[in-house]
């Protein structure tokens, strides 16, 4: 999959190994890079599994346009399609299987945040 970054800072901490230790401590660090990778080398969403251990899933509430992938409770690597438009099914879903193009945008603990 193509990856995008939400402002130069995340690019930063999610391709510098020093840099996104120092800012989510060690084991978050070493989930996102492995998240990372995996998204890197999926050639679409579907696939990548809404199954443990990346447990890919949409976010409800204020994040409804963002997806999820777990990296240590309970924190999340969150992503945006960075598709227009976004590719959908005949029944108004989304089709994973079209998308190749993503945004990261944050690494954070989203719950409570939810409305």
């Amino acid at each position: 999959m193509n990856i995008d970054f939400k402002n130069s800072k995340l690019r930063k901490c999610c391709n510098e190994r020093a840099t996104d230790i120092k800012e989510w401590g060690q084991p978050i660090a070493v989930k996102v890079f492995q998240r990372l990778s995996e998204l890197r080398v999926a050639a679409n969403l579907s696939e990548i599994s809404y199954l443990p251990p990346p447990r890919c899933h949409r976010v409800d509430g204020v994040r409804k346009d963002c997806w999820a992938v777990d990296t240590i409770h309970p924190q999340r690597l969150l992503f945006k399609i960075n598709q227009n438009p976004v590719p959908k099914l005949e029944d108004g879903g989304i089709d994973l299987k079209n998308v190749t193009d993503i945004k990261i945008w944050e690494v954070e603990d989203y719950h409570g945040k939810q409305k």
